[in-house]
C-alpha cells in the first residue's frame, strides 16, 4: 500500500512540474521582439506583478497542497500497517518469586519465637547450611501462609512452647491452621524435623514440637531426622548441639 501511495504522489509531482514548464513557455514573450511596458506603481513596480506575488504569498501551489494531504495520508496508513512495540514492564521481584516453582533441594527453617531463643538457632542451622552449599532460607512463622508452606519440600522447624503449652506469639496462626484447617495430605511429599524448646517446669513441656512431629505426619510429611528436646530449665544450648550432632542433622539435609 505504501509503495502504490508513493506511485501516486510522483505521478502527482511530474504531472504539476509539466503544467508549471507549459504556463511558463506560453506566458513568456517572444525572444525577438520586445515585451509590452505595463503601467509601474508608485514603487516602480507593475500591478500586475504585485497583485500576482501578492496572490503567491497567501496560496500555495495546488500541486503542493495536494503532495502534503497525500503524505499525511500515507503517514497514517504507515502507522496502521507497522506493528506497534510492546512494553515491558518488568515484573514485581516479590510477586515472581511467588510464582516461581520452589527449589526441590531448597532448606527452609521456620522459626517459633518467644525470646530469640529459637529465632538464633534457626539461623546457626542457616549458616552451617552455608558452609556446606545448602540453599537455605529463615523464615518466621509470623509469616506463615499455608499456601506457600505446603509446597516447600524440605523444613526444619524450631519451635518454642510458651506458658502451659501454648504456641508463641508469631506461630498461632500456624498453630491453628494445622490443627483445625489443614486439608488431609496437604503436606505429602514434604521432609522434616522439629527442634522442640521449652522447660520442664511447666506440665505441657516441649508441646508445641510434638504437636508440630504427629500433626504434619499425619498430614503426608516425611519425618526424615528425629525430633530434638531442648530444656530450658538445663541446658538447651547443649540439647541443641546434641540434637544437630546425632546424625549429623547436616549430612541428613545433604
Amino acid at each position: 500500500l505504501a509503495v502504490v501511495i508513493l506511485g501516486v504522489l510522483w505521478v502527482l509531482f511530474r504531472s504539476s512540474e509539466k503544467r508549471k514548464d507549459a504556463r511558463i513557455t506560453v506566458g513568456s514573450p517572444r525572444t525577438t521582439g520586445r515585451s509590452p511596458r505595463s503601467p509601474r506603481s508608485a514603487g516602480g513596480q507593475s500591478p500586475k506583478l504585485a497583485l500576482s506575488g501578492s496572490l503567491r504569498s497567501r496560496r500555495r501551489p495546488l500541486h503542493e497542497q495536494v503532495l502534503d494531504a497525500l503524505s499525511s495520508a500515507l503517514l497514517s496508513v504507515t502507522d496502521l500497517v507497522q506493528p506497534k512495540k510492546k512494553v515491558v514492564v518488568d515484573a514485581d521481584p516479590a510477586a515472581a518469586a511467588e510464582a516461581s516453582p520452589e527449589d526441590d533441594n531448597k532448606v527452609c527453617i521456620y522459626y517459633g519465637s518467644q525470646t530469640g531463643t529459637a529465632e538464633s538457632y534457626a539461623k546457626d542451622i542457616e549458616d552451617e547450611c552455608k558452609q556446606r552449599g545448602i540453599a537455605v532460607e529463615v523464615l518466621d512463622l509470623e509469616t506463615f501462609s499455608a499456601q506457600t508452606f505446603s509446597q516447600h519440600k524440605n523444613v526444619i522447624m524450631v519451635v518454642a512452647t510458651y506458658g502451659e503449652g501454648e504456641p508463641t506469639d508469631n506461630s498461632r496462626a500456624f498453630h491453628d491452621w494445622i490443627i483445625k484447617d489443614a486439608e488431609p495430605d496437604c503436606l505429602k511429599g514434604m521432609n522434616f524435623t522439629v527442634m522442640g524448646l521449652g522447660n520442664t517446669q511447666y506440665a505441657q513441656f516441649n508441646a508445641m514440637g510434638a504437636l508440630c512431629e504427629e500433626k504434619m505426619q499425619v498430614l503426608g510429611a516425611n519425618l526424615f531426622y528425629e525430633r530434638g528436646i531442648g530444656d530450658d530449665n538445663d541446658d538447651i544450648d547443649r540439647d541443641f548441639e546434641q540434637w544437630k550432632s546425632k546424625g549429623p542433622l547436616i549430612e541428613k539435609i545433604c
